[in-house]
């Protein structure tokens, strides 16, 4: 559940934080974090990458 509130949460940082004009993407291409369909993991490792227009100024 952590993991999910996470990648929602980077994606409205593009969606209501950056200029919409500016290309910009989030992607989370992983999420591990274990194998039993039935236990919570310990621990859980997202991999994830964001990508903007070369030229996109700073958000404060």
């Amino acid at each position: 559940m952590g993991a999910a509130a996470l990648v929602t949460a980077l994606q409205t940082i593009v969606s209501r934080r950056l200029d919409p004009a500016i290309p910009a993407v989030v992607s989370v291409g992983a999420i591990r974090g274990g194998s039993a369909a039935n236990v919570i993991p310990e621990r859980v490792t997202l991999s994830a990458a964001c990508h903007r227009s070369p030229d996109a100024q700073s958000v404060a």
